[in-house]
């Protein structure tokens, strides 16, 4: 039985339509991230929804024996539709480092300019154009769009490096998003396969978005680190291994609160934080489980080898004007978790009241 042309359209994209319209809809009745994150996110989505109408315009007039106006609008709205999409993902995952939104934008314009070039006029044809056989051809500038998409994919790397110290896990998921859009692109391009690229950068949407939103509840709001609940499972999952507890105490929160405000009580916690991020991402999992109390968890590293690290972090601290007390314990299978923990606070603790006489007696 063969299928008809509308059959063949609504089984290739029904899946990838409900998908995003799916979580189109939650987005708008789920208020899980800030506005601007949420607009972008809609923003991709319905870019995305053109690309895969107009690409199956494309797929339909592509076979057609001579070239109509829906094959160059087909065409057009695809060389411009792909950068664009990759541009706003780029700025979801470079959601928080300063960065010149507009100077970023400036090469999906650029070839969103050419793209309309090509269309009409004079410079007809400059990036693509069709014969009377209806025959593709391509023009001085048909490869910009794959250039600002090269572009764009490499932001999209470069940003999720950067997030690395603070979630490995995105910079893996942003990894495979590339690795699998550039795949589909070279299906597209090489073997003429129809359809897929757009289908993928859907589905990297909607997983960016899913991951994202289980980041929600799994991390501080303000310091990005690991949250209590993190803590108290990875405990549990890694009970029959070896680690080693740092437990760590903000000294002198409360002043900065209630001499400054809050703000600079926030801006304190992420300083800090930072720098935990900075000294220990490498080798342990850091976690902030109270107001001012955090705890690192090493695993595989030796009791002199977490002394250094942390001698090394609190002379980093010492750069700045806060101050942090520390205290180490290891932990061996068997053990009982919840004394080592307290064992680890307690030493802090003692850490805590040695920092603060000295700097009485300064």
């Amino acid at each position: 039985m063969s299928l008809s042309w509308e059959r063949f359209f609504f089984q290739a994209n029904y899946g990838t339509a409900a998908l995003v319209i799916f979580l189109l809809i939650f987005i708008v009745t789920n208020h899980t991230f800030s506005k601007k994150i949420a607009i972008l996110f809609i923003i991709a989505l319905v870019l995305d929804i053109i690309l895969i109408f107009t690409d199956n315009v494309r797929f339909y007039t592509y076979r057609m024996d001579h070239p109509t106006v829906y094959r160059y609008l087909a065409a057009a709205c695809g060389y411009s539709l792909r950068p664009a999409i990759i541009y706003f993902l780029t700025l979801l995952v470079g959601r928080n480092f300063k960065k010149n939104n507009l100077l970023l934008a400036i090469p999906a314009i650029i070839n969103s300019i050419i793209v309309i070039l090509s269309c009409f006029g004079p410079t007809k044809g400059i990036m693509f154009s069709y014969n009377e056989m209806n025959v593709f051809t391509r023009g001085l500038l048909s490869y910009f769009p794959y250039f600002v998409s090269a572009i764009y994919l490499f932001c999209l790397l470069y940003f999720s490096i950067k997030n690395y110290s603070y979630n490995a896990y995105e910079t893996l998921i942003v990894t495979i998003m590339v690795l699998c859009g550039c795949f589909a692109a070279f299906m597209e391009s090489v073997f003429k396969f129809d359809l897929i690229l757009s289908h993928t950068m859907a589905d990297s949407i909607v997983f960016f978005y899913l991951f994202l939103n289980v980041q929600i509840y799994k991390r501080d709001s303000l310091t990005q680190l690991l949250n209590r609940r993190c803590f108290y499972l990875d405990l549990n999952r890694n009970k029959n291994k070896k680690m080693i507890f740092v437990s760590m105490d903000l000294n002198y929160l409360k002043y900065f609160n209630d001499t400054f405000g809050h703000a600079e009580g926030d801006k304190a916690l992420i300083t800090v934080s930072s720098i935990m991020i900075k000294n220990f991402s490498r080798d342990a999992i850091v976690y902030r489980t109270g107001g001012d109390e955090f705890i690192a968890i090493f695993d595989g590293k030796s009791i002199e080898y977490v002394q250094k690290s942390v001698e090394k972090f609190q002379k980093a601290i010492a750069q700045t004007q806060y101050s942090i007390a520390c205290g180490i314990e290891s932990y061996t299978p068997g053990n009982n978790l919840d004394d080592i923990i307290s064992r680890a606070d307690e030493k802090m603790y003692e850490n805590k009241v040695l920092i603060k006489s000295k700097k009485k007696m300064n």
